[in-house]
Formats: C-alpha cells, structure tokens, sequence
C-alpha cells in the first residue's frame, strides 16, 4: 500500500471520514482484487482544501489489476453488469445532452475510460467523424471495438500519444474520482482539446444530501442495478420523507413482495428495463436462466397490484 498526499493541494493535513474495509494484503494486491461493492479504501477529507480522496491505496501493480480482473473469479470482465446495458445507456443519454449544446464542432471524441463504447456509439449517431477510446480492461475494450469505426486504445490515457488541439469533445466518466495525480492528467486533456472544445467530466458528489445520509454506505450511487444495495430501500424511504423526489431504473429481479409493498409508495417513478417478451429470448439477450424472466414478470404483476390498491 502507498499513502498519498491531497491531490489538490499537495497538504498532507487530513481528517478521515471512513476506515478501509477488508482490502487485500499488500503483498497479494496485484493477484487478489477488491469486491467494489463491499470494500473500499481509507477516505479522508483534506484539511487545507477539503478534499475528499483516499489514502493509503494500492501500489502501481494493484491498481491496474482492479482493471483486468474481475472482483470475485479473477476473470476478464467490463465495468457494466451483465443485463444492466439499458440502464447504463439511458445514464450516458443524460451525461451526452449536457455537452451537446456546447459542441462547436464534430470531428472527434476522444471517451477516456470508454469501457463498452457506450457513449462513442451516441457521439457517432450525433454525427462525430472519428471516434478515439481509451480503456485498460482488455474485454471491455474488446466490446467497444465493436462499435462501428472506433479507434480504441488499449491502455492508460497517461500513455497515449494524441496530437494537440485534437478533440472537440473529451469525455470522463467517473474516471477524475480513480486519479492520484488529477491535475497532471487534466492539464493534458487540455493540450489535447481543440480551441473552443469541451470537457465533459463526472464525479460523485460527496457533498450531496444523499452521500451525507448514507455516509460509508454512499457506494450505492452508480451507472448499475441500484436495487442490488443493501441500503436501497433505506435510502429511497429517507429520501422520500425528506422531500426528495425519487425514481428507479431497474432490471426488475432483486425485488420481492415484500420490498415492493415498503419502496413503491415512496417512488415517484419506476422504470422497469425488461429486454424480451419472452422467456428464451430474455435469456438469450441477458445472459441468463429462462426462469429469471418470470421472476420479473412476477414482480411487474406484484408492482401493479401494489399501486391499484394503494392509488399510487
């Protein structure tokens, strides 16, 4: 492990909001990996710019094996659930209209951690001329390779060579919240961009209401299948009594009665992403078990009942 100072402001000052949680050993860091929904580095606030980071993290050979294995079978894997395509399709929807209207030109995107392609695949259906990836983990860059006339990368943007003033559009997705040199690697985005191009980056929040109810538990906030959280029906029924307006995006199989009757009255929109009408085709495109696709109908059937009888 290698402790590490503010990535801001270099201080070294700090005050730590949650302890490490069942990392590996250091010596086994570059062959065990982290389970990203049940463990986490030490997270501190930094005393002189308030930063939220952590320290200590994993050496050089640690990190990149968070990019090439899978958390529990040590296989290749992307960052995307299987069966959570739609979902993360419809974020990236979101993220792409930010930048749209501030796009001067369209010659080319360059996606820093472009996993699936997912959004190089919508830059090109907005008339982008050349679409630039780049991304460490080998499978997921195989996947974005298939999207039409992508050029991918695969490796670290660090050890890139893109000529200046090149990009109209650079994207990272959650990718400033991974860095432990932040501004050496923005500074570079910005020698890439042509005149007048933009930058689109986003970062959870550590600051919102949502990671101040939840605390250590803020990991439920991701581009996946939020229901799979141990704290989802908490955080939908505190947010609901607070005043928040909340909404779900779901593949529809982790709920049960039971959850249905607690969470529904406190969700003001429910979208169920179902990819099949029927059971072999469902499998076939989720990768799954046929009886999972009458599980969900279950639980859709289960879903109005629910709302018909409580006028929701």
């Amino acid at each position: 492990m290698r402790e590490l100072a503010c990535p801001i402001c270099d201080g070294t000052a700090r005050r730590r909001l949650c302890g490490e949680r069942a990392g590996p050993e250091p010596r086994d860091a570059a062959t065990r990996v982290a389970d990203p929904e049940g463990q986490h580095y030490r997270i501190n606030r930094c005393l002189g710019c308030g930063l939220v980071y952590s320290s200590p993290i994993f050496d050089e050979a640690g990190v990149a094996a968070l990019y090439t294995h899978s958390p529990h079978t040590n296989s290749p894997h992307t960052n995307v659930r299987p069966g959570e395509e739609d979902n993360v399709r419809q974020t990236f929807r979101g993220y792409y209209r930010l930048a749209r209207p501030h796009l001067a030109a369209r010659k080319r995107i360059l996606d820093i951690g472009c996993d699936m392609g997912l959004l190089l695949g919508m830059a090109a259906g907005d008339g982008f001329e050349e679409l630039h990836g780049v991304e460490p983990n080998p499978m997921a860059a195989a996947v974005a390779r298939a999207v039409p006339r992508t050029r991918i990368m695969e490796t670290f943007y660090e050890s890139t060579e893109y000529p200046e003033d090149h990009f109209d559009l650079v994207t990272l997705i959650h990718v400033v919240d991974h860095l432990v040199e932040p501004i050496r690697l923005l500074t570079r985005v910005r020698r890439d961009l042509t005149p007048g191009g933009v930058v689109l980056a986003v970062v959870h929040n550590a600051g919102s209401l949502l990671a101040r109810v939840l605390g250590e538990r803020f990991r439920l906030v991701s581009d996946g299948e939020s229901t799979i959280s141990p704290v989802f029906v908490h955080a939908v029924v505190h947010g609901s009594e607070v005043g928040l307006s909340m909404a779900c995006g779901t593949n529809g199989f982790i709920f049960n009665r039971r959850k249905l009757e607690e969470v529904l009255p406190h969700l003001t929109y429910l979208r169920i992403n179902i990819s099949a009408g029927e059971r072999k085709r469902y499998s076939e495109i989720m990768g799954v078990k046929e009886e999972w696709f009458d599980r969900v109908v279950q639980n859709i059937r289960d879903m109005v009942d629910i709302k018909q009888r409580e006028n929701l």
